[in-house]
C-alpha cells in the first residue's frame, strides 16, 4: 500500500513535503477552465523533483450558464451528461499532462432529499454509457478511470450546486452505495475507488457491512483507497480513531496491495497538512502491525 494526501493547486508544496509516495491533485470547480496551466507547471515540476507519482479526483461540480451543477455521469438530463463526460474527458487531458496513473470520479445520481424514490431507475444504465463514452479517452491517455462509492447523504454548499441561497442542504445518493451496484460497471471502467467513510456510511446506522461486501466481492477490482473515519448518521472525515469505522480491518485487507490510500481526513490540509501528518503516522503505525 502507498500513502500520499490531497492537494490542490495552493496548498501542493506544503502537502509534497509531508511523508507520502504520491500526491491525488483535487480539482475545483474553476481549475480546469482557469487554471490548468499552473497546474500542470506545479505538479509536473513536484512529480520531477521529487519523485512523486500523481492521481487525479475528477470535480464534483461543473459551472453552467445558470449556476453550478453536480457533475452527474448518470443525469436523466442527456445535456448535463454531455457536460459531464466533457469534464471528464479534460480531467484526463490534464492527468495525460501530469503524468498521472489513476482518476478517480463520482458516479452521479446525487438528488434533493424526497427525491430519491424513483429516480435511480435508469441510473446504472447511464452511468455505463457515460463510462463508455469516456474508455477510448482514457485508454489514448494511458490513465486509468475509477468510480467512487457514494455514502447515503451528500451535502450541496450554496454556491456549488444550489441557484438559491441559504445553507447547505442535505441531499441524497442513488449510486454506488452498496456493493452489487459496481456489478454492471466492471466492464466499462478499470476499477473502483473505496472511500472507507462513504462506506460505513451506507445507511443512516452506518456499519461496516458495505465495506466487507465490497472488499468481498470488488476486492481485486479496488484500485485507489479514501481512508477516514466515520460516525452514523452522517458524520464522514473524521481523523482516524475517532470515529467508529474498523480501520484495521480495512488496511489488513489492502495491505499487501500495490494501490494507493490518501487519508481523506476533512480539514487535514489546514496548518501545511497536519491532520494528514497524523493520519499517516495511524495507518503507517496499523501497517507494521501486520496480519
Amino acid at each position: 500500500m502507498r500513502l500520499g494526501v490531497k492537494a490542490a493547486l495552493g496548498d501542493a508544496a506544503a502537502m509534497a513535503a509531508l511523508d507520502v509516495e504520491f500526491l491525488e491533485v483535487h480539482l475545483g470547480l474553476d481549475d480546469l477552465p482557469r487554471r490548468r496551466d499552473p497546474l500542470v507547471a506545479t505538479f509536473g515540476r513536484i512529480r520531477r523533483e521529487r519523485g512523486l507519482g500523481i492521481v487525479v479526483h475528477a470535480p464534483e461540480f461543473m459551472g453552467t450558464a445558470a449556476h453550478p451543477v453536480l457533475v452527474d455521469l448518470a443525469s436523466p438530463d442527456a445535456a448535463v451528461r454531455r457536460l459531464s463526460v466533457g469534464l471528464l474527458e479534460r480531467t484526463l487531458d490534464l492527468a495525460r499532462a501530469l503524468e498521472a496513473t489513476l482518476v478517480v470520479a463520482h458516479p452521479g445520481g446525487i438528488v434533493p432529499q424526497g427525491a430519491a424514490a424513483g429516480a435511480g431507475i435508469g441510473g446504472l444504465d447511464r452511468l455505463r454509457g457515460s463510462l463508455g463514452d469516456i474508455r477510448d479517452v482514457a485508454g489514448e491517455a494511458g490513465v486509468a478511470v475509477t468510480v467512487e462509492n457514494m455514502p447515503w447523504f451528500y451535502n450541496v454548499k450554496v454556491g456549488e450546486g444550489m441557484p438559491r441561497e441559504g445553507g447547505p442542504e442535505r441531499w441524497e445518493s442513488t449510486l454506488l452505495v452498496e456493493p452489487e451496484a459496481f456489478d454492471p460497471l466492471v466492464d466499462v471502467v478499470d476499477g473502483l475507488t473505496l472511500d472507507v467513510s462513504h462506506g460505513f456510511l451506507h445507511a443512516p446506522e452506518g456499519g461496516m457491512v458495505a465495506i466487507e461486501g465490497f472488499i468481498s466481492r470488488h476486492g481485486e477490482r479496488v484500485m485507489h483507497l479514501h481512508i477516514s473515519d466515520a460516525k452514523p448518521p452522517d458524520n464522514e472525515g473524521l481523523q482516524l480513531g475517532e470515529g467508529s469505522v474498523d480501520l484495521r480491518a480495512v488496511v489488513r485487507a489492502f495491505a499487501g496491495r500495490d494501490l494507493g490510500a490518501v487519508p481523506e481526513v476533512i480539514g487535514g490540509h489546514r496548518r501545511d497538512g497536519l491532520g494528514f501528518a497524523r493520519a499517516l503516522e495511524v495507518l503507517r503505525a496499523m501497517l507494521d502491525e501486520g496480519p
